[in-house]
């Protein structure tokens, strides 16, 4: 740069790999978040499709042991996508571990 003393080139080329720090940073943050959306909405489905199967499964009871083991089946599927749904607990990811 023209007219600029060393230390001010070393505080601007510092300040333009800030920039770029930080607009990575956002651009990680946001796919994170594009990430956990995603996700919720998936156990959401997974929640409504166990609870479909559950429904008609009472509907029509056959077998005991296939109805047993299929009820049993879709009772963890919703399970598991009522745990996925729920807040996370415990620390955060700290941007400076990484």
């Amino acid at each position: 740069m023209v007219g600029l003393t060393e230390d001010e080139s070393n505080v601007a080329a510092r300040h333009h790999l800030i920039d770029l720090l930080l607009a990575d940073s956002d651009r990680q943050l946001s796919a994170n978040a594009a990430t956990a959306s995603a996700m919720g909405t998936r156990a959401a489905i997974l929640i409504a499709s166990a609870s479909i199967a559950t429904g008609l499964q009472l509907s029509r009871p056959t077998d005991a042991g296939w109805y047993l083991l299929a009820l049993v089946g879709a009772s963890l599927a919703a399970l598991a996508g009522v745990v996925v749904v729920l807040p996370r607990r415990g620390r955060e990811v700290d941007l400076a571990d990484l």
